[in-house]
């Protein structure tokens, strides 16, 4: 095995340790384990994203199958579980051994090196397709303990910003955010009161969790308003690192990620829900550094241990992350979609 430690740490490294990686992937497996010995009920699934019911098994994990959409590529889990099954998963109290130790030590270099530069591109992009701000409410589903909002906030990008958060560990920190309304639940519980009254909705990895994705983007846009935006930032099925890695790629879980999308899957499912589709860019940053690092661990005789040896080279690494990003084909994009009707 090739020693990282020689090597400046990458991005990847820097951002999410691999000491707690290892420690929330031990900790996740007991959690599905423990899950699965109660004999959940499970159902059959068609792509989530475009409805075909065409598929190859694409891979496995924990006897969890992910199927690969034969006609928008996509990659859903079938059979999963029922939606009250799913449930009693999040009931587990999952928040409770996935992060809560990892965020606090990488907040202040997540911050600076993934939420700024992540916002100033989607500034960029809105601007560029005359979507002006600030505005008078953006909304963030998935808040976490309330990073990117922060960051917003920073540019005065609102006058008023709503935190959609269901995990209950969150809520204190969010509540402690400037001009924010607090909805502790998932986005397919929120009030009528707030339907119609965003202006801008931002989806930060969000998508790969619900258990219908058609249930929860119908939810997205009652609450839009008429000529609102959505930002989506999420996983993408043919990014080098999932093409190359599968089902050993970074954060794919079973149960916590039941989907990705392509992006032709993305905009299917958008237009099939109410939604124009306005923009598509790339937002990953790590690709390479992932599969560096997961090459360098793999046995000499394994076909992808060479891929150590190229990648040791910084400059090749950062030249190949940009040509994924010029081609769409990095494990994270970012998308615009307009609600129209």
């Amino acid at each position: 095995m090739r020693d990282l430690k020689k090597n400046k740490k990458s991005l990847f490294e820097t951002s999410k340790p691999s000491k707690y990686r290892q420690k929330i992937s031990k900790n996740l497996n007991l959690l599905v384990d423990e899950f699965l010995d109660n004999n959940p009920k499970f159902e059959e699934f068609h792509c989530p994203f475009c409805n075909s019911d065409k598929s190859n098994k694409y891979f496995a994990l924990q006897d969890m199958i992910y199927l690969r959409c034969l006609d928008c590529h996509s990659i859903y889990n079938s059979p999963r579980p029922t939606l009250q099954s799913l449930n009693d998963f999040y009931e587990l109290q999952p928040a409770e051994v996935v992060d809560n130790e990892m965020l606090p030590t990488v907040k202040e270099f997540r911050v600076e090196k993934i939420m700024k530069p992540r916002w100033k591109l989607l500034q960029n992009r809105l601007k560029k397709n005359g979507i002006k701000l600030p505005v008078e409410t953006i909304m963030e589903v998935g808040a976490g303990i309330g990073h990117f909002i922060e960051v917003m906030q920073s540019t005065n990008a609102a006058n008023k910003y709503v935190a959609v958060e269901p995990a209950k560990a969150c809520e204190d920190l969010l509540k402690k955010l400037e001009r924010t309304e607090v909805l502790c639940c998932n986005l397919e519980s929120v009030s009528p009161s707030n339907f119609e009254t965003i202006d801008l909705l931002f989806l930060n990895s969000v998508i790969e969790h619900p258990h219908s994705l058609d249930i929860f983007f119908q939810s997205a846009r009652k609450l839009l308003k008429i000529g609102g935006v959505l930002s989506l930032v999420d996983m993408h099925s043919g990014g080098m690192d999932i093409e190359l890695l599968r089902g050993d790629a970074q954060n794919v879980n079973p149960f916590f990620i039941l989907q990705i999308g392509s992006i032709e899957g993305i905009k299917k499912l958008f237009q099939r829900n109410g939604f124009k589709f306005i923009d598509v860019f790339s937002i990953g940053e790590m690709d390479v550094d992932i599969i560096y690092e997961y090459s360098s661990q793999l046995d000499v005789n394994h076909p992808l241990f060479g891929l150590s040896h190229f990648l040791s080279n910084e400059s090749i690494r950062d030249d190949l992350q940009e040509l994924l990003k010029k081609h769409l084909a990095t494990g994270y994009n970012g998308f615009l979609f307009e609600r129209v009707k």
